[in-house]
């Protein structure tokens, strides 16, 4: 008897899809098994979120959730002690009045990745979108050096503000798309890409990097004291630090590999 793996299930219409999908991009999409031009062309973008206490109390629930909820050596009469429970899990996802959300979007390109913290009460709105999308040139002129040529093919997952349900690209994103200079992979219709492929967006590779080290990187302060500015600050040491030691350029020429794995798992999600 062994317990399963921490990966959720995937319906097997959702499994034919990301088998399908990578064929297209694999054996159909120009480039597709071209490590070097997705290197080169590609940018990497996803809106993420952090909940930060604001609080003490916010902070032990927080920590009660995010530590306390593994097996570990406790006796059977500790069980019910206070400091044994585990912490409510929505106080990890859930802003409210003791926590704060911080909007920040995720970019990679050419092995390079950039953390943009977005304004307060930003949200993943197709005009949200197009604000972020609208500082992209000058962060990846940031990243790459001003001299370099940006490169103008932004890859995504099918999430809110971008896609809308049925596949449609959001059109106050796309007309900022254009505005800044770049386009997306699948154009005005994401329907051929799969809904749920995580485990194959290189960017998701960045935001576990990221959120794992911002873990690591403690606040100069109490968590609960930490400022935005501050809180800005040490996700900027955190990116130096993941620009420095982690294997970014491996990364951004790794996608055809993950898609022949998908592909030859019949859809499955890929072990990494």
């Amino acid at each position: 008897m062994q317990s399963p793996l921490q990966k959720i299930f995937l319906p097997e219409d959702v499994k034919v899809h990301r088998k399908s999908m990578t064929w297209e991009i694999l054996n159909v999409q120009e480039h597709g098994n071209d490590h070097g031009w997705w290197f080169r062309n590609v940018v990497w973008v996803d809106p993420c979120c952090s909940i930060v206490p604001r609080s003490r109390r916010q902070y032990d629930r927080m920590r009660m959730a995010e530590f306390k909820n593994s097996k570990r050596l406790i006796s059977d009469d500790a069980r019910m002690y206070n400091r044994n429970l585990r912490g409510p899990k929505e106080s990890l996802k859930q802003a409210c009045f003791e926590a704060e959300r911080i909007s920040w979007l995720m970019v990679l390109a050419r092995g390079v990745v950039a953390e943009l913290m977005l304004p307060p009460g930003w949200r993943v709105t197709g005009e949200g979108m197009a604000a972020a999308v609208k500082q992209l040139p000058d962060t990846l002129r940031r990243m790459l050096g001003t001299d370099t040529p940006l490169p103008r093919m932004l890859f995504t997952d099918r999430g809110t503000g971008v896609y809308t349900p049925n596949g449609h690209i959001v059109s106050a994103f796309s007309d900022a798309v254009t505005r800044a200079g770049f386009r997306t992979y699948w154009g005005e219709s994401a329907k051929k890409q799969a809904p749920d492929m995580g485990d194959l967006l290189l960017h998701e590779t960045a935001v576990a990097w990221f959120r794992g080290r911002m873990k690591r990187e403690k606040p100069q302060v109490y968590p609960w004291l930490e400022t935005r500015l501050q809180c800005a600050a040490r996700a900027a040491r955190c990116v130096r630090h993941i620009n420095d030691n982690y294997d970014g350029a491996g990364l951004c020429r790794g996608f055809p590999e993950r898609l022949q794995a998908c592909f030859d798992t019949d859809g499955e999600r890929i072990a990494k």
